[in-house]
């Protein structure tokens, strides 16, 4: 398989694509929220961490 080189475009898509994940896409219930978010986060830094190795 091949990658195609990642660019600076890419990077803010996939930024902003973390970001909606993260922060909009959020469950009403209040008991949720805080353990889901935090979840959301480590995913997202995880996410963040893979996406600089590319």
């Amino acid at each position: 398989m091949q990658f195609k080189k990642i660019t600076a475009a890419d990077k803010r898509n996939i930024k902003r694509k973390i970001f909606f994940l993260v922060f909009i896409i959020s469950p009403l219930e209040n008991k949720k929220i805080k353990t889901l978010n935090l979840n959301r986060f480590t995913c997202a830094l995880k996410i963040t961490e893979y996406s600089k190795n590319l």
